[in-house]
């Protein structure tokens, strides 16, 4: 795939996860065979809960806590899809709020695409897959940025 199609295909995953997680705050139902919790907007935001976890190197030492993963079926190929943290409508700083997002399509052993994007003390970061290795419960992977996010980062989660 070129990098063009790469680039598009991350902005589509980014886009996804947000739709849908959050149409399961919409709809009350949770998204993970291990979820305890409800997602909930509150305002102009959803509060993510859960056990998921993520760490993403541009932020040393943080460990992002409370998420929901999510894995559907769109147009035949898995997407899995996780939030963790509180998401905002404010793409520049997410109001300075923690967030991590990430998404994975196709299967974990052959991925189509993917992307990340993650706030933390109102800086973001956000980047297109590049590798991947684990399964669609727990898995690390390595993003090159985009969209003004410079540099590679390499990050784990945990679902």
């Amino acid at each position: 795939m070129t990098k063009r199609g790469w680039l598009a295909l991350a902005a589509v995953a980014v886009a996804a996860v947000a739709c849908a997680l959050a149409l399961g705050v919409a709809t009350g139902r949770a998204h993970s065979a291990a979820a305890t919790c409800k997602q909930r907007l509150s305002g102009k935001a959803v509060h993510y809960c859960g056990p998921a976890t993520a760490h993403l190197s541009v932020f040393k030492g943080v460990t992002f806590r409370n998420g929901t993963c999510h894995v559907q079926k769109v147009s035949g190929q898995s997407l899995m899809s996780l939030g963790i943290g509180i998401r905002t409508q404010n793409s520049a700083t997410n109001n300075g709020k923690p967030y991590f997002g990430l998404t994975l399509s196709g299967s974990a052993s052959h991925p189509t695409g993917g992307g990340v994007v993650a706030y933390y003390k109102g800086k973001r970061w956000g980047g297109r897959g590049v590798s991947f290795k684990g399964t669609l419960k727990t898995g690390t992977f390595v993003a090159r940025g985009i969209r003004g996010s410079k540099g590679t980062a390499t990050g784990s989660f945990h679902c």
